[in-house]
């Protein structure tokens, strides 16, 4: 979640070209928010909540499968540049609009509300 203050792992994460992360069966989207918030864009394997995580931002962000070879082929077009990829701006500015706190705050308050009617 993007900070006033950066965190050590942010301080680490926005010296990093992108980051990859690839799940086979489980929700690991708090690395793809950290990652965002940092500025940093986030290659994810299409698994369960890792693409909701980024589709917005960027289909391009979601590599074409779970095996070696399609995360190769990210990792490769990442850094050689064949891979579109949103900038620092883009990733911190879509971070702020869809997990800082309070957004975060306001969609849970909406649902207590919801659940009160």
């Amino acid at each position: 979640m993007p900070s006033r203050s950066p965190r050590p792992a942010q301080a680490i994460i926005t010296q990093i070209s992108a980051v990859s992360v690839a799940e086979l069966a489980r929700l690991c989207a708090d690395s793809v928010a950290e990652s965002l918030a940092a500025g940093t864009p986030c290659l994810v394997t299409p698994v369960g909540g890792l693409t909701a995580a980024v589709e917005k931002l960027s289909d391009q962000l979601i590599l074409k499968g779970t095996d070696s070879a399609s995360i190769a082929d990210g990792v490769i077009g990442a850094l050689t540049g064949t891979l579109p990829l949103p900038d620092a701006a883009a990733c911190l500015d879509f971070a702020r609009r869809n997990y800082d706190w309070p957004v975060i705050a306001s969609q849970v308050r909406a649902v207590y509300e919801a659940a009160q009617r």
